[in-house]
C-alpha cells in the first residue's frame, strides 16, 4: 500500500476507503418504518438548525472492525439515517435495544466521535465544526 501512494495513487485509496464508508448496507430483512419515525423525519425536514436546541439529520455511522487504517476490516453499520429535534426545555429519550445505535448517537452528539454522514446542530452549531460554541450557548461551558 505504502509503494502505491508513492506512485501517487493515494488519492485512489482514500477514495476506496470513503465509498468503503458509505456503502449502502442492505439488510435481509427490509422493515417498513413506523409511522412515528416517518412523521418525524418530515417534520426535522421542514426545520432549519436554528428551530431546534438539538436537530439531527440523516445521521449515519459505519464503523470498521479492523485494528488500524492499515487493515480497515469489515464495515459495522451501527446507525442508519436516524432524524429527530429536540425544543428547547423539551424532554426526550432514545429507546432500543442493545445494539440499536444509542451510545453511538450520544457520542455523535458530545462530538466524542464523528458522523460518517449527516448532520448534527446543537444551538444552531454543527458539534463537528463548533463544538465549544454549541456547549457554550446551552449553557455548559464559559
Amino acid at each position: 500500500m505504502l509503494f502505491l501512494i508513492e506512485m501517487g495513487m493515494g488519492n485512489t485509496i482514500r477514495r476506496l476507503y470513503y465509498n468503503c464508508l458509505t456503502r449502502r448496507f442492505s439488510s435481509e430483512k427490509t422493515e417498513e418504518l413506523d409511522d412515528d419515525v416517518q412523521n418525524e423525519d418530515k417534520r426535522v425536514e421542514g426545520l432549519s438548525k436554528d428551530d431546534l436546541a438539538i436537530r439531527v439529520k440523516d445521521f449515519r455511522k459505519v464503523y470498521l472492525s479492523g485494528k488500524g487504517p492499515c487493515t480497515p476490516g469489515k464495515p459495522m453499520l451501527a446507525v442508519e439515517k436516524l432524524s429527530f429535534g429536540v425544543a428547547l426545555g423539551e424532554c426526550f429519550c432514545l429507546l432500543g435495544v442493545n445494539g440499536a445505535g444509542k451510545s453511538t448517537t450520544f457520542k455523535s452528539l458530545t462530538n466524542e466521535i464523528e458522523p460518517t454522514q449527516g448532520t448534527i446542530h446543537v444551538a444552531g452549531f454543527d458539534v463537528q465544526k463548533n463544538f465549544r460554541k454549541a456547549r457554550k450557548m446551552m449553557g455548559y461551558c464559559p
